[in-house]
């Protein structure tokens, strides 16, 4: 089942998968090595079990942190709320858009309201799952990203993969 979803990752041109590892941990590492296919793999040990979702963050300068979703984590990377397009940033982190659910978790999404943009946000059910008192933790994000959302941030993007 695994091999399938790193095969879908390669053909979507995901060009590093990272794989969230836990339970027997220790098995996936040793049959699926540094790579797969000849892509390398990254692995991120998931701190604890009953964790209901993890969400890769990473830090956004202060612009972006006022104009979008940031994250308040406590010290053990358990997310403890998402503020909304705060004036005054509690934080930095934001999401990058990559994260897994466990599959009771996905309910948080059905649960979630059209925003004034007239999108179902990601970060709203995240939001929703903190408030519900369920575990959320963070994976920070080492590499390059671009939030795209409006032809500026497309443009940068595209300059930066020419």
């Amino acid at each position: 089942m695994l091999s399938h979803g790193l095969e879908r990752l390669l053909a979507a041109g995901v060009s590093e998968p990272v794989l969230v590892v836990g339970y027997r941990k220790e098995a996936i590492i040793d049959h699926y090595g540094d790579e797969f296919r000849g892509v390398p793999v990254t692995y991120v040990h998931q701190r604890e079990e009953g964790v209901d979702a993890t969400v890769l963050v990473d830090e956004a300068t202060p612009e972006e942190a006022a104009e979008t979703g940031v994250l308040v984590t406590g010290g053990d990377g358990r997310l403890t709320a998402v503020v909304e397009k705060p004036d005054d940033p509690p934080s930095r982190l934001v999401l990058t858009g990559l994260s897994a659910f466990d599959p009771d978790a996905f309910h948080a999404c059905h649960l979630v309201q059209l925003s004034d943009r007239g999108e179902y946000e990601l970060a709203d059910a995240v939001d929703l799952l903190v408030q519900a008192g369920r575990r959320v933790e963070t994976v920070p994000f080492g590499g390059w990203r671009v939030n795209v959302n409006t032809p500026a941030d497309r443009q940068r993007a595209q300059i930066r993969f020419q």
